[in-house]
């Protein structure tokens, strides 16, 4: 429980029946890319299954690094809308090899 103005917010993390990730799944690709997060200060748990809030901490810090990128590519005198769409395109290509 955490106290706020307007009383207290309650939370709970609950067991799903869920699918979990496989850590394996990306090797070396996630291995990389938890180890940038890791350098710019993100909390990463190191379990398959995340809760909730491990979740969205770690989206969130994903999400910052990635705008933290494109404003060094634009500040670099780059283009962060093509950079954005060769991560992806890179992305959607190493999914299809995996898959």
């Amino acid at each position: 429980m955490s106290p706020a103005d307007h009383g207290k917010t309650t939370w709970c993390e609950l067991a799903t029946r869920l699918a979990e990730p496989r850590a394996d799944a990306a090797g070396p690709l996630l291995a990389r890319a938890e180890a940038l997060l890791a350098l710019d200060g993100a909390p990463l748990p190191h379990a398959v299954a995340l809760s909730r809030l491990d979740r969205a901490a770690g989206e969130e810090a994903a999400i910052g690094l990635i705008a933290d990128v494109l404003h060094w590519f634009q500040t670099r005198g780059g283009d962060p809308d093509m950079a954005f769409d060769c991560a992806q395109t890179r992305f959607e290509a190493q999914q299809a090899v995996s898959a």
